[in-house]
């Protein structure tokens, strides 16, 4: 099974979704509501995650 790294930043009021290091897509920010974290999984698709860092940057 093939790893990859999934990184999604703010900038410039916009969310930055990049797959290895490469720019893919971006929208709108719209902001966070509580302290959780989720994810949406759809039809048979199965993920896994072995690292999760958030960080806050100035």
């Amino acid at each position: 099974m093939k790893s990859n790294i999934i990184k999604v930043k703010k900038q410039d009021g916009f969310f930055k979704f990049y797959i290895n290091g490469s720019f893919v897509y971006k929208m709108d920010f719209l902001p966070f509501y509580g302290n959780e974290i989720g994810f949406s999984i759809f039809n048979d698709q199965e993920i896994a995650i072995d690292y999760l860092r958030i960080k806050y940057l100035d």
